[in-house]
């Protein structure tokens, strides 16, 4: 209703209201919605993108994808070693009986 009071017709309050310098200030100042989309980024917005670019690296979650790196780095190693020769896989049954003994000896 107040915008159409203004706006609508032949506007005499807005067109006093842009003459004077002051006034002129105000109806700027009531075009940008009084201040509050400048205080609302400045309040809100700006400090929320501040914290998300602080923790774009995700440290939380940097440290829950250690262990499947691990794995990952495990599963690899496992991969190459099953290379079908059975030359391998004896010494590889050698080298596990080897750390058997040791630890047992070593107890």
């Amino acid at each position: 209703c107040l915008a159409a009071i203004l706006w609508l017709g032949q506007r005499r309050l807005v067109n006093l209201l842009s003459t004077n310098a002051l006034r002129r200030l105000i109806l700027v100042w009531w075009f940008n919605a009084w201040g509050f989309d400048w205080l609302y980024y400045h309040i809100f917005v700006k400090p929320y993108l501040t914290i998300a670019q602080l923790l774009s690296s995700d440290p939380i979650n940097t440290l829950m994808n250690i262990p499947a790196v691990l794995i990952r780095w495990l599963g690899l190693g496992i991969k190459i070693s099953e290379n079908g020769k059975l030359r391998w896989y004896a010494a590889s049954m050698c080298l596990g009986a080897v750390i058997v003994l040791v630890l047992l000896v070593f107890r």
